[in-house]
């Protein structure tokens, strides 16, 4: 079970055991092909070009799938009211109170500064064990906070302009090439969004394994934030 475990979260493990497979399917081939007919050069050629392939197609499917398309759901911020909207700050504020709640900060800004105020902390989540970075921007000019937001619209993303007077930004889920990975994909992919509502700009990310997708954490604050709100108004 461990060494499935390993195959399957270890993207260069997965490799080099699906090339030593497809090594020893072509020299089976091989082998079966000449039991009846005699030597040949082009059928040697042919079964070592057949196995650079096969091993080029692993290492392209393993280690070029760097970008996904973001696995998070941002429907609930359109059903958003204008009403709602302007409860944003206090709904904020409640998040201080929940227990999985970790690192809280806020700052009021002074009175010649852009930002009202600005709020940091993360959501811990257990099952599975991960982190989501949560920094919210409340602008004192709406227009600027706009300004702002279109300023983020840089790499692969899916951009979603509700009616509502809010905008939400997906960037696609992505593999970190580091030193310590010698600059092959890990197995996790980092999850990015960012919600323009109102005068403020919410920004979240996270890091999940390729497998566990489906769990982020932003589509559970997204969740929480639009219920809070319905229960603000």
């Amino acid at each position: 079970m461990a060494i499935f475990k390993l195959i399957t979260t270890n993207l260069v493990t997965s490799f080099i055991v699906f090339a030593a497979v497809e090594i020893v399917l072509v020299v089976f081939l091989y082998i079966v092909m000449g039991r009846k007919s005699p030597f040949s050069i082009w059928r040697l050629l042919g079964c070592i070009v057949l196995n650079i392939a096969f091993v080029a197609a692993t290492f392209l499917v393993l280690f070029t799938g760097d970008y996904q398309a973001s696995p998070v759901d941002a429907s609930p911020i359109a059903e958003i009211s204008s009403g709602q909207i302007t409860h944003l700050e206090d709904a904020i504020d409640r998040f201080e109170e929940l227990e999985f709640i970790i690192r809280w900060e806020s700052d009021v800004k002074s009175e010649n500064h852009y930002l009202r105020k600005t709020y940091s902390f993360y959501w811990k989540n257990m099952d599975p064990e991960s982190l989501l970075n949560i920094t919210v921007f409340l602008y004192k000019d709406e227009q600027r906070a706009i300004h702002s937001f279109e300023l983020s619209r840089e790499g692969k993303h899916t951009y979603i302009n509700n009616g509502n007077n809010t905008e939400v930004l997906l960037f696609d889920a992505k593999m970190i090439r580091t030193s310590d990975t010698y600059y092959t994909p890990d197995t996790k992919k980092y999850i990015k969004s960012e919600m323009r509502i109102g005068d403020a700009i919410i920004k979240v990310s996270e890091s999940q394994k390729f497998y566990n997708l489906d769990k982020n954490i932003t589509n559970k604050f997204i969740v929480l934030l639009c219920d809070i709100l319905n229960d603000a108004e």
